[in-house]
Protein backbone atom coordinates (compact mmCIF):
# COMPACT_ATOMS: atom_id res chain seq x y z
CA UNK A 1 0.00 0.00 0.00
CA UNK A 2 2.84 2.36 1.05
CA UNK A 3 4.70 1.37 -2.41
CA UNK A 4 1.17 2.44 -4.45
CA UNK A 5 0.82 6.11 -2.39
CA UNK A 6 4.36 6.78 -3.38
CA UNK A 7 4.28 6.46 -7.28
CA UNK A 8 0.49 7.56 -6.95
CA UNK A 9 2.63 11.00 -5.25
CA UNK A 10 5.48 10.75 -7.35
CA UNK A 11 2.87 10.94 -10.62
CA UNK A 12 1.26 13.79 -9.07
CA UNK A 13 4.62 14.99 -8.70
CA UNK A 14 5.32 14.62 -12.33
CA UNK A 15 2.03 16.11 -13.64
CA UNK A 16 3.09 19.43 -12.03
CA UNK A 17 6.57 18.68 -12.91
CA UNK A 18 5.62 19.05 -16.73
CA UNK A 19 2.83 21.83 -16.31
CA UNK A 20 6.20 24.29 -15.16
CA UNK A 21 7.95 23.59 -18.56
CA UNK A 22 5.20 22.94 -21.00
CA UNK A 23 1.60 24.04 -19.53
CA UNK A 24 -1.15 23.05 -21.76
CA UNK A 25 -4.89 21.90 -20.96
CA UNK A 26 -4.34 18.22 -21.08
CA UNK A 27 -1.70 18.80 -18.87
CA UNK A 28 -3.91 20.46 -16.21
CA UNK A 29 -6.00 17.92 -16.91
CA UNK A 30 -3.80 15.33 -16.20
CA UNK A 31 -2.54 16.55 -13.09
CA UNK A 32 -5.92 17.22 -12.06
CA UNK A 33 -6.68 13.46 -12.48
CA UNK A 34 -3.35 12.23 -10.67
CA UNK A 35 -5.19 14.44 -8.13
CA UNK A 36 -8.18 12.35 -8.18
CA UNK A 37 -5.92 9.27 -8.02
CA UNK A 38 -3.88 10.40 -5.09
CA UNK A 39 -6.97 11.16 -2.78
CA UNK A 40 -8.70 7.52 -3.22
CA UNK A 41 -4.84 5.99 -1.84
CA UNK A 42 -5.24 8.25 0.55
CA UNK A 43 -8.61 7.84 1.66
CA UNK A 44 -7.59 3.60 2.32
CA UNK A 45 -5.13 4.84 4.69
CA UNK A 46 -5.89 4.08 8.12
CA UNK A 47 -3.63 6.74 10.04
CA UNK A 48 -2.16 10.16 8.75
CA UNK A 49 1.27 9.81 7.88
CA UNK A 50 3.77 12.82 8.79
CA UNK A 51 6.22 12.19 5.55
CA UNK A 52 3.57 11.92 3.18
CA UNK A 53 1.29 14.60 4.82
CA UNK A 54 4.16 17.18 4.46
CA UNK A 55 4.99 15.80 0.86
CA UNK A 56 0.98 16.12 -0.40
CA UNK A 57 0.64 20.09 1.39
CA UNK A 58 3.67 20.98 -0.64
CA UNK A 59 2.35 19.80 -4.02
CA UNK A 60 -0.97 21.23 -3.09
CA UNK A 61 0.55 24.12 -2.68
CA UNK A 62 2.11 24.36 -6.11
CA UNK A 63 -1.16 23.18 -7.82
CA UNK A 64 -3.00 26.29 -5.93
CA UNK A 65 -0.34 28.13 -7.43
CA UNK A 66 -1.80 27.68 -10.68
CA UNK A 67 -5.60 28.75 -9.55
CA UNK A 68 -5.46 31.84 -12.39
CA UNK A 69 -4.62 29.88 -14.68
CA UNK A 70 -7.18 26.83 -14.24
CA UNK A 71 -10.13 29.67 -14.05
CA UNK A 72 -9.59 30.76 -17.45
CA UNK A 73 -9.46 27.40 -19.13
CA UNK A 74 -12.94 27.37 -21.28
CA UNK A 75 -12.49 23.06 -21.05
CA UNK A 76 -12.68 23.58 -17.16
CA UNK A 77 -17.01 23.26 -16.92
CA UNK A 78 -16.91 20.38 -19.52
CA UNK A 79 -14.58 18.20 -17.44
CA UNK A 80 -16.14 18.80 -14.10
CA UNK A 81 -19.27 17.69 -15.96
CA UNK A 82 -17.82 14.39 -17.03
CA UNK A 83 -15.79 13.75 -13.81
CA UNK A 84 -18.09 15.25 -11.51
CA UNK A 85 -16.10 15.92 -8.66
CA UNK A 86 -17.44 16.82 -5.50
CA UNK A 87 -17.31 19.81 -3.47
CA UNK A 88 -14.83 18.39 -1.14
CA UNK A 89 -12.41 17.73 -4.42
CA UNK A 90 -10.85 21.49 -3.83
CA UNK A 91 -8.77 20.97 -6.63
CA UNK A 92 -11.41 20.92 -9.50
CA UNK A 93 -12.94 24.25 -7.68
CA UNK A 94 -9.51 26.06 -7.38
CA UNK A 95 -11.69 29.32 -8.76
CA UNK A 96 -13.43 29.52 -5.46
CA UNK A 97 -9.88 30.31 -3.46
CA UNK A 98 -9.80 33.58 -5.97
CA UNK A 99 -10.76 36.92 -4.65
CA UNK A 100 -14.09 38.26 -6.20
CA UNK A 101 -14.42 40.13 -9.07
CA UNK A 102 -16.67 43.03 -10.30
CA UNK A 103 -18.65 41.12 -13.21
CA UNK A 104 -20.30 44.60 -14.07
CA UNK A 105 -16.53 45.97 -14.21
CA UNK A 106 -14.80 43.52 -16.03
CA UNK A 107 -17.87 43.23 -18.67
CA UNK A 108 -16.92 47.05 -19.01
CA UNK A 109 -13.16 46.88 -19.34
CA UNK A 110 -13.84 43.73 -21.83
CA UNK A 111 -16.01 45.66 -23.75
CA UNK A 112 -13.29 48.98 -23.97
CA UNK A 113 -10.68 46.21 -24.81
CA UNK A 114 -12.97 44.92 -27.64
CA UNK A 115 -13.45 48.29 -29.00
CA UNK A 116 -9.86 49.09 -29.01
CA UNK A 117 -8.46 45.99 -30.36
CA UNK A 118 -10.82 47.12 -33.64
CA UNK A 119 -9.75 50.26 -33.65
CA UNK A 120 -6.43 49.20 -33.80
CA UNK A 121 -6.61 46.16 -36.11
CA UNK A 122 -8.25 48.28 -38.55
CA UNK A 123 -6.05 51.70 -38.33
CA UNK A 124 -2.89 49.10 -38.32
CA UNK A 125 -4.31 47.72 -41.70
CA UNK A 126 -4.14 51.12 -43.00
CA UNK A 127 -1.01 51.78 -42.09
CA UNK A 128 0.01 48.75 -43.19
CA UNK A 129 -1.29 48.40 -46.97
CA UNK A 130 0.35 52.42 -47.20
CA UNK A 131 3.84 50.74 -45.91
CA UNK A 132 3.56 48.12 -48.95
CA UNK A 133 2.02 50.39 -51.70
CA UNK A 134 4.90 51.06 -53.59
CA UNK A 135 6.78 47.34 -52.74
CA UNK A 136 7.91 46.82 -49.19
CA UNK A 137 11.37 47.75 -47.69
CA UNK A 138 13.05 46.54 -44.31
CA UNK A 139 11.69 49.36 -42.66
CA UNK A 140 8.17 48.46 -44.17
CA UNK A 141 8.19 44.61 -43.65
CA UNK A 142 9.50 45.18 -39.77
CA UNK A 143 6.94 47.48 -38.48
CA UNK A 144 4.39 45.39 -40.38
CA UNK A 145 5.63 42.40 -38.76
CA UNK A 146 5.51 44.43 -35.23
CA UNK A 147 2.08 44.98 -35.89
CA UNK A 148 0.96 41.32 -37.00
CA UNK A 149 2.46 40.23 -33.72
CA UNK A 150 0.86 42.51 -31.03
CA UNK A 151 -2.37 42.28 -32.95
CA UNK A 152 -2.17 38.22 -32.52
CA UNK A 153 -1.22 38.45 -29.15
CA UNK A 154 -4.30 40.80 -28.51
CA UNK A 155 -6.50 39.42 -30.69
CA UNK A 156 -6.07 36.18 -29.89
CA UNK A 157 -7.24 36.26 -26.57
CA UNK A 158 -10.31 36.36 -27.48
CA UNK A 159 -9.71 32.43 -29.23
CA UNK A 160 -9.33 29.38 -27.24
CA UNK A 161 -5.48 28.85 -27.76
CA UNK A 162 -4.87 32.74 -27.66
CA UNK A 163 -6.53 32.77 -24.18
CA UNK A 164 -4.77 30.30 -22.71
CA UNK A 165 -1.34 31.75 -24.22
CA UNK A 166 -2.87 34.91 -22.44
CA UNK A 167 -3.24 33.34 -19.13
CA UNK A 168 0.27 31.94 -19.35
CA UNK A 169 1.85 35.42 -19.84
CA UNK A 170 -0.24 36.71 -17.32
CA UNK A 171 0.51 33.73 -14.27
CA UNK A 172 4.39 34.23 -15.86
CA UNK A 173 4.09 38.41 -15.04
CA UNK A 174 2.68 37.56 -11.35
CA UNK A 175 -0.94 39.40 -12.39
CA UNK A 176 -4.05 37.91 -10.76
CA UNK A 177 -6.90 37.07 -11.83
CA UNK A 178 -9.21 39.84 -10.81
CA UNK A 179 -6.92 42.30 -12.56
CA UNK A 180 -6.25 40.23 -15.51
CA UNK A 181 -9.39 41.85 -17.58
CA UNK A 182 -8.44 45.52 -16.49
CA UNK A 183 -4.81 43.98 -17.39
CA UNK A 184 -5.84 43.29 -21.21
CA UNK A 185 -7.67 46.50 -21.62
CA UNK A 186 -4.30 48.08 -20.86
CA UNK A 187 -2.79 45.57 -23.50
CA UNK A 188 -5.39 46.77 -26.08
CA UNK A 189 -4.55 50.27 -25.22
CA UNK A 190 -1.24 49.47 -25.77
CA UNK A 191 -1.71 48.55 -29.19
CA UNK A 192 -4.07 51.08 -30.18
CA UNK A 193 -1.55 53.76 -28.65
CA UNK A 194 1.41 52.26 -31.05
CA UNK A 195 -0.92 51.74 -33.95
CA UNK A 196 -2.05 55.60 -33.64
CA UNK A 197 1.37 56.38 -33.44
CA UNK A 198 2.31 55.01 -36.69
CA UNK A 199 -0.33 56.57 -38.17
CA UNK A 200 0.21 59.52 -37.23
CA UNK A 201 3.75 59.54 -38.08
CA UNK A 202 3.39 58.33 -41.56
CA UNK A 203 4.00 62.12 -43.16
CA UNK A 204 7.35 62.01 -40.98
CA UNK A 205 7.95 58.92 -42.39
CA UNK A 206 7.06 60.12 -45.76
CA UNK A 207 9.70 62.57 -45.53
CA UNK A 208 12.45 60.57 -44.76
CA UNK A 209 11.88 58.64 -47.63
CA UNK A 210 11.76 61.62 -49.80
CA UNK A 211 14.82 62.82 -48.57
CA UNK A 212 16.17 58.87 -49.19
CA UNK A 213 14.77 59.28 -52.67
CA UNK A 214 16.82 62.63 -53.34
CA UNK A 215 19.95 61.64 -52.01
CA UNK A 216 19.57 58.55 -54.17
CA UNK A 217 19.21 61.01 -56.92
CA UNK A 218 22.17 62.89 -56.37
CA UNK A 219 24.40 60.22 -57.04
CA UNK A 220 22.52 58.84 -60.11
CA UNK A 221 20.24 55.67 -58.78
CA UNK A 222 16.99 57.01 -60.34
CA UNK A 223 15.43 53.67 -59.68
CA UNK A 224 15.89 53.31 -56.27
CA UNK A 225 15.14 56.64 -55.38
CA UNK A 226 11.60 56.61 -57.94
CA UNK A 227 10.72 53.71 -55.42
CA UNK A 228 11.24 56.07 -52.51
CA UNK A 229 9.33 58.72 -53.81
CA UNK A 230 6.55 56.07 -54.39
CA UNK A 231 6.69 55.08 -50.87
CA UNK A 232 6.21 58.59 -49.27
CA UNK A 233 3.53 59.40 -51.60
CA UNK A 234 1.91 56.18 -50.43
CA UNK A 235 2.24 57.01 -46.84
CA UNK A 236 1.16 60.89 -47.42
CA UNK A 237 -0.68 60.92 -50.55
CA UNK A 238 -0.53 64.90 -50.83
CA UNK A 239 2.77 65.57 -50.01
CA UNK A 240 3.59 67.92 -52.77
CA UNK A 241 7.35 67.83 -52.87
CA UNK A 242 7.24 63.78 -52.98
CA UNK A 243 5.06 64.38 -56.18
CA UNK A 244 7.35 66.31 -57.90
CA UNK A 245 10.40 64.79 -56.88
CA UNK A 246 9.04 61.63 -58.61
CA UNK A 247 7.78 63.84 -61.72
CA UNK A 248 10.67 65.02 -61.93
CA UNK A 249 12.31 61.53 -61.97
CA UNK A 250 9.61 60.86 -64.94
CA UNK A 251 10.79 63.56 -67.33
CA UNK A 252 14.12 62.54 -67.03
CA UNK A 253 12.67 59.22 -68.15
CA UNK A 254 11.52 61.07 -71.32
CA UNK A 255 7.77 59.49 -69.52
CA UNK A 256 6.24 63.11 -69.54
CA UNK A 257 2.44 61.64 -69.51
CA UNK A 258 3.44 60.45 -65.74
CA UNK A 259 5.71 63.39 -65.33
CA UNK A 260 2.95 65.92 -66.00
CA UNK A 261 0.37 64.13 -63.65
CA UNK A 262 2.64 64.00 -60.83
CA UNK A 263 3.22 67.83 -61.89
CA UNK A 264 -0.42 68.26 -61.86
CA UNK A 265 -0.85 66.79 -58.78
CA UNK A 266 1.78 68.88 -57.04
CA UNK A 267 0.74 72.12 -57.67
CA UNK A 268 -3.40 71.08 -56.27
CA UNK A 269 -1.23 69.55 -53.19
CA UNK A 270 0.74 72.68 -52.80
CA UNK A 271 0.19 76.24 -54.28
CA UNK A 272 3.38 77.47 -53.11
CA UNK A 273 5.72 74.99 -55.05
CA UNK A 274 6.52 77.33 -57.95
CA UNK A 275 9.44 74.63 -59.30
CA UNK A 276 6.15 72.35 -60.00
CA UNK A 277 4.54 75.14 -61.85
CA UNK A 278 7.13 75.87 -63.85
CA UNK A 279 7.60 72.09 -64.91
CA UNK A 280 4.59 71.38 -65.79
CA UNK A 281 4.08 74.36 -68.00
CA UNK A 282 7.13 73.44 -69.60
CA UNK A 283 5.63 70.33 -70.17
CA UNK A 284 2.04 71.35 -71.38
CA UNK A 285 4.66 73.02 -74.02
CA UNK A 286 6.99 70.87 -75.64
CA UNK A 287 5.26 67.79 -74.94
CA UNK A 288 1.41 68.49 -74.53
CA UNK A 289 1.02 71.43 -76.94
CA UNK A 290 -1.80 72.47 -74.98
CA UNK A 291 -0.47 76.54 -74.85
CA UNK A 292 -3.35 78.35 -73.61
CA UNK A 293 -3.18 75.73 -69.98
CA UNK A 294 0.63 76.27 -70.26
CA UNK A 295 -0.08 79.94 -70.24
CA UNK A 296 -2.70 79.57 -67.10
CA UNK A 297 -0.03 77.11 -65.07
CA UNK A 298 2.68 79.46 -65.25
CA UNK A 299 1.11 82.68 -64.56
CA UNK A 300 -0.46 80.72 -61.91
CA UNK A 301 3.35 79.51 -60.65
CA UNK A 302 4.82 83.46 -61.20
CA UNK A 303 2.04 84.61 -58.47
CA UNK A 304 3.75 82.01 -56.19
CA UNK A 305 6.95 82.07 -56.72
CA UNK A 306 9.78 82.51 -54.38
CA UNK A 307 13.05 83.66 -55.65
CA UNK A 308 14.79 85.43 -58.41
CA UNK A 309 15.51 81.74 -60.37
CA UNK A 310 12.13 80.79 -60.24
CA UNK A 311 10.45 84.12 -61.41
CA UNK A 312 13.41 84.04 -64.40
CA UNK A 313 12.43 80.11 -65.47
CA UNK A 314 8.34 80.54 -65.00
CA UNK A 315 9.09 84.54 -67.37
CA UNK A 316 10.91 82.84 -69.75
CA UNK A 317 8.32 79.70 -70.30
CA UNK A 318 6.06 82.25 -70.47
CA UNK A 319 7.50 83.93 -73.21
CA UNK A 320 7.81 80.22 -74.96
CA UNK A 321 4.38 79.79 -74.41
CA UNK A 322 3.29 83.05 -76.14
CA UNK A 323 5.51 82.27 -78.85
CA UNK A 324 4.58 78.72 -79.59
CA UNK A 325 0.72 80.19 -79.75
CA UNK A 326 1.63 82.68 -82.12
CA UNK A 327 0.66 85.59 -79.33
CA UNK A 328 4.33 87.54 -80.24
CA UNK A 329 2.98 90.52 -78.57
CA UNK A 330 1.93 88.80 -75.47
CA UNK A 331 5.85 86.90 -75.32
CA UNK A 332 7.33 90.33 -74.96
CA UNK A 333 7.02 91.69 -71.81
CA UNK A 334 7.59 88.74 -69.59
CA UNK A 335 10.33 87.79 -71.81
CA UNK A 336 12.13 91.18 -71.50
CA UNK A 337 11.27 90.89 -67.38
CA UNK A 338 13.27 86.89 -67.73
CA UNK A 339 16.23 88.83 -69.05
CA UNK A 340 16.04 91.93 -66.47
CA UNK A 341 16.48 89.20 -64.56
CA UNK A 342 19.66 86.78 -65.86
CA UNK A 343 20.57 88.47 -68.89
CA UNK A 344 23.35 86.55 -69.58
CA UNK A 345 21.25 83.60 -70.19
CA UNK A 346 20.66 82.19 -74.00
CA UNK A 347 17.08 81.27 -74.10
CA UNK A 348 15.15 84.26 -74.12
CA UNK A 349 16.83 86.01 -76.42
CA UNK A 350 16.36 83.34 -78.40
CA UNK A 351 12.86 83.41 -77.80
CA UNK A 352 12.58 87.10 -77.93
CA UNK A 353 14.10 87.13 -81.32
CA UNK A 354 11.80 84.32 -82.94
CA UNK A 355 8.35 87.21 -81.41
CA UNK A 356 9.99 89.77 -82.79
CA UNK A 357 10.27 88.41 -86.03
CA UNK A 358 6.60 87.19 -85.89
CA UNK A 359 6.00 90.38 -85.30
CA UNK A 360 8.10 91.77 -88.60
CA UNK A 361 10.60 93.36 -86.46
CA UNK A 362 13.66 92.26 -87.84
CA UNK A 363 15.88 94.80 -86.95
CA UNK A 364 15.30 93.77 -83.19
CA UNK A 365 14.98 90.29 -83.74
CA UNK A 366 18.73 90.45 -85.53
CA UNK A 367 19.88 92.10 -81.87
CA UNK A 368 18.41 89.12 -79.98
CA UNK A 369 20.21 86.51 -82.45
CA UNK A 370 22.94 87.68 -81.74
CA UNK A 371 22.82 87.41 -77.90
CA UNK A 372 21.26 84.51 -78.28
CA UNK A 373 24.25 82.87 -80.08
CA UNK A 374 26.67 85.07 -77.46
CA UNK A 375 24.55 83.14 -74.20
CA UNK A 376 22.94 80.28 -75.56
CA UNK A 377 23.36 76.88 -73.59
CA UNK A 378 24.47 74.24 -76.45
CA UNK A 379 23.74 71.49 -74.15
CA UNK A 380 20.37 72.40 -73.91
CA UNK A 381 18.75 70.68 -77.23
CA UNK A 382 15.84 73.14 -77.55
CA UNK A 383 18.47 76.06 -77.08
CA UNK A 384 20.72 74.18 -79.40
CA UNK A 385 18.40 73.91 -82.03
CA UNK A 386 17.85 78.05 -81.79
CA UNK A 387 20.91 78.62 -81.68
CA UNK A 388 21.31 77.18 -85.35
CA UNK A 389 18.25 79.45 -86.44
CA UNK A 390 20.15 82.38 -85.23
CA UNK A 391 22.97 81.71 -87.67
CA UNK A 392 20.96 80.64 -89.85
CA UNK A 393 19.25 84.52 -89.85
CA UNK A 394 22.84 86.01 -88.94
CA UNK A 395 24.92 84.06 -92.14
CA UNK A 396 21.53 85.26 -94.27
CA UNK A 397 21.37 88.94 -93.22
CA UNK A 398 26.19 89.09 -93.45
CA UNK A 399 24.62 87.31 -96.47
CA UNK A 400 22.82 90.40 -98.01
CA UNK A 401 19.68 87.82 -98.04
CA UNK A 402 16.46 89.29 -97.27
Amino acid sequence: MREQLQAKIEAYADALDELKTTPSAPGFLGCLLARDSLESALSQLDNSILDVTLRVVALDKHLRAHADTLADLPDMPAWRQVVKPADSAWWWHLERTLEPTNVAWDTLLTTIAGVLFTLALSTGLEVTQRFLTAGGDFTAYLLATVQALFAAITGGSFTRPGHELLSRIWQRLGIRHRLRHGAFTVLALALFAFVAGLRLSLPAFARWYNARGVAQMQVGQATSAMHNFQRAIGLAPDFAQAHYNLGNSYENLLEYDKAITEYRIAVHAEARLDAAYNNLGRLLIIHAHDYPLAVLTLRQGLVNAQDNEARYAIQKNLGWANVASGQYNLAIEPLRRAISLYGDRGAPHCLLAQAHEGLEDNMAALSDWELCLAYVDLYDPYENGWAALARQRLEAQLGGKP
